[in-house]
Order: C-alpha cells, then structure tokens, then sequence
C-alpha cells in the first residue's frame, strides 16, 4: 500500500509536496489545484516503472497516460529543469500477515518495514538530441530502499542508488577501459551506482 507520495517541479506543483496517504485518501479542492497532477504523477511512475524498454527514460505517453513533451509537464515558477517524484511502500496486513501483492522477497528472518523509492529526471536543454530527450527524458537519478526488522525489533535500512554520470570519458579513463564495443556496457558509464555499507559488504 503507499503509504507517502512526493513531487516537486510537475505542473503546477513547484516545491516539493508530500502527502502522507491513508487507507482511503480524498483529494479535493479548487481547479487547478493540484488533484489531477498528483493522479497524473502516480500513473507516470507506474507506467515508467512497468515498461520493458531498457531505455533509461522516462515513459511521459503510454498506455496507462499521455502528458505530452517535459516542457509541459515542468513547473513555469521556478527554475529548475529536474522533476522529481518519491513514494513509500509498506505491505498491507491481510489476516494477520504481510504481503507485498505481487512483490515477492527474501530477506531472512527480517520483516520488511517498508520500501521507497524516488526518481529524478530532466530533459537535456542543449544538444543534438533536444527534441528527442522532450519525448523521451532521461532518469537523472533513482534511489530504492527497504526498511527491515530483525527479532530483536532493530531497523535496518538497505539502500541503492543510481546517478547519472556527466564525464562518461573520464570515469573510462579511470577504470581503464579503452574502447567497450558492447552497447549496454558503454551506456553503464553514464550511471554511478552506489550502495550503503551493509548491503555493499
């Protein structure tokens, strides 16, 4: 079920806004508000989440929604180029147990508390691929994490995270990596992923 819901920079919604949702949540409130903005979020996270292109964009016209191009989803009263969208997760109690619906998981004995995620994306406003990357923004950042509870009720949260790297040249450099003909691998260098020191060790 989720349980918290942020955006910030979508339509009419310029600083970020989180709303905490309960088992039944009403929105209600004038024209332009910010009821359908915070519907149409939810959908294009869905959407995004459920595509199987490995394209790393953003899915803005699909089946579930069609928002148009990014300059008509990003707030015009500030001026920031990056959207961002997160969320909070916690498993519905159905007969006494927890379950996560279709999300299947295995972490010991530990009970999972909660999950979160939260994507940031933008549009590149120079270059070639301008038009391209209206249709089609690219994710400038994801984070995933899980709260979990082992038997002595301790909370331990695992998170990872991916941020897209400006220097593909230099990280190529640094790793010593001379020419990666393979297509996936020579995309990878665009992203930096990192994971918190429990999970990482």
């Amino acid at each position: 079920m989720i349980t918290k819901w942020s955006v910030s920079n979508f339509k009419s919604i310029a600083n970020e806004v989180e709303l905490i949702i309960a088992p039944l949540t009403i929105l209600a409130g004038a024209n332009s508000s910010g009821k359908s903005t915070i519907l149409q979020s939810l959908l294009l996270v869905s959407q995004t989440l459920s595509n199987k292109v490995n394209s790393r964009s953003v899915v803005l016209n699909g089946h579930v929604v069609k928002l148009g191009q990014f300059d008509d989803l990003r707030s015009a009263s500030i001026s920031s180029d990056q959207i961002t969208i997160g969320w909070e997760l916690q498993p519905k109690v159905v007969d006494g147990r927890k379950s996560m619906s279709d999300l299947r998981y295995a972490l010991s004995n530990d009970k999972l508390v909660s999950v979160s995620g939260k994507l940031a994306f933008d549009a590149s406003p120079e270059g070639p691929q301008r038009d391209e990357y209206q249709l089609h923004p690219q994710l400038l950042a994801f984070e995933l994490s899980a709260i979990t509870r082992d038997e002595e009720n301790i909370d331990q949260r695992s998170t990872i995270s991916c941020l897209r790297n400006t220097d593909a040249i230099g990280k190529s450099n640094q790793l010593q990596i001379d020419n990666i003909e393979n297509d996936v691998a020579r995309e990878s260098l665009n992203y930096d992923v990192s994971l918190d020191d429990d999970s990482f060790a």
